[in-house]
């Protein structure tokens, strides 16, 4: 009636009866209760040979607002896990699965049975190269192992056609091992998109009629020319390329390369400027140079 369990506020019988029934019963199992301050106590009732009752008082204020923290930093960690676009998976010192997330089990959408707790990291492995459809399961097997035990330096694989990953792993504290999976794909994709264009620019700057080249703006050393440059001009690409090309000069007035160089570097294009070029044997003819950065 003193209010001082919060529990039995505006049902103290039926609280003192069930108090006074754990009392007779006296088995000696703890129970918890929790004060209106906040407190939480835990009482044990046990028989005594006698015949009479030893009651046990203990504040387990602190324990309980640990396992409150505890609670709320598993919740933060379920809430991290099951937000992440990585897959993430964690394995126990005997190599056995412990958890995973749900992008996990987006890249591997294999029989749950498999991602049960205990299930052994290479059971997991096959199954997942199966329903990827890998070409080739075992080597998509042998490579996971390799990789795990540290004997692979490779940790990008095409999962499965056309859908690229990324897997890192570490050992946690206690021997267990924890992967990453991170999806790569439009990296991959924009690498392909680069490589292919970088083939069309090579192949339209090498069969250009026209003389070309690609030099640095800091010192106007070549760092490319075209076969255009070689018939033309007559210096064997190789012989230009050869220490950034800064042997070679094919422009006869060197202020009109200055010139070229500090428009260039206040941002302006030169537009067909008429020069004086030299031929490696000498010959001077005329000629319109564009550039641009």
């Amino acid at each position: 009636e003193a209010g001082i369990v919060s529990e039995a506020v505006g049902r103290e019988e039926e609280w003192i009866s069930g108090r006074m029934a754990q009392h007779r019963n006296a088995t000696g199992v703890a129970f918890e209760n929790q004060r209106v301050n906040g407190n939480w106590i835990r009482v044990s009732v046990y028989k005594t040979k006698s015949g009479g009752r030893l009651a046990t008082s203990t504040d387990i204020t602190e324990l309980k607002r640990r396992e409150q923290e505890l609670r709320q930093a598993q919740t933060q960690l379920t809430d991290a896990l099951e937000a992440m676009d990585q897959g993430f998976a964690v394995y126990d010192p005997q190599d056995r699965v412990v958890l995973v997330n749900p992008a996990f089990r987006k890249m591997f959408p294999i029989d749950e049975k498999y991602l049960t707790p205990g299930t052994p990291f290479e059971e997991i492995v096959r199954a997942g190269a199966i329903i990827n459809k890998q070409p080739d399961v075992e080597a998509f097997v042998k490579w996971r192992m390799q990789l795990r035990g540290g004997e692979a330096e490779d940790n990008v694989v095409e999962l499965s056609p056309g859908v690229w990953k990324i897997v890192n792993e570490s050992r946690s504290y206690d021997g267990g091992i924890v992967s990453v999976w991170t999806d790569i794909t439009e990296l991959k994709q924009q690498e392909q998109i680069l490589r292919e264009t970088e083939g069309r620019f090579s192949t339209a700057f090498h069969n250009s009629p026209l003389v070309m080249m690609i030099l640095r703006l800091s010192d106007m050393s070549y760092l490319e020319v075209n076969t255009r440059f070689e018939e033309l001009l007559g210096y064997p690409r190789l012989d230009v390329l050869n220490d950034d090309g800064l042997e070679v000069s094919i422009l006869d007035d060197k202020e009109v390369e200055r010139e070229i160089q500090s428009r260039l570097k206040r941002g302006q294009e030169v537009d067909e400027m008429e020069v004086v070029l030299r031929r490696k044997n000498g010959e001077l003819f005329e000629a319109l140079i564009s550039a641009d950065l």
